[in-house]
């Protein structure tokens, strides 16, 4: 475009010097100037619809951009929501196992001692018994001398 203006505001200037309009140069350069001005005149309308083409192709760019963004934010969003919610059950499940755990070492004591219970009363058991025996013996030897001097 500024090669073709510059060529026809020359032309115009030279017309302009030798008397006064470009028509006076004759038909060959009149013809010529009209050419340019017209291949000007379309070149013009050319670059305005390149640039209206590039402008709606600069809006639906944009748009598109700011429609993605708006979808990496809303992702970003969910994302950390998500993020949030399963920390809070990784925190929540933490508790539990440690909850479970105490149990379980409390279960673990409490068998403990019961068997502890047990064994001793088992023992306690086993003492009487042999008291027992050693006392039915003892009664049995008993009865057994009492017998005897009886019959004596």
């Amino acid at each position: 475009i500024s090669q073709l203006t510059k060529q026809l505001e020359e032309m115009k200037a030279a017309a302009q010097k030798s008397g006064g309009g470009w028509l006076s140069f004759g038909g060959n350069s009149a013809e010529a100037l009209q050419k340019l001005e017209k291949e000007l005149e379309i070149v013009r309308e050319d670059l305005v619809l390149k640039i209206q083409e590039n402008e709606e192709i600069h809006m639906q760019t944009f748009s598109a951009n700011k429609q993605h963004q708006d979808e990496v934010e809303e992702l970003k969003h969910q994302f950390d929501k998500t993020k949030l919610h399963l920390e809070q059950q990784v925190d929540e499940l933490q508790g539990m196992i440690e909850q479970c755990q105490h149990r379980e070492q409390a279960s673990r004591d409490e068998i403990k001692s019961l068997k502890a219970e047990l064994a001793a009363a088992v023992s306690e058991r086993d003492e009487q018994t042999a008291k027992i025996e050693e006392i039915t013996s003892s009664f049995e030897q008993l009865k057994v001398d009492v017998l005897q001097a009886h019959i004596h």
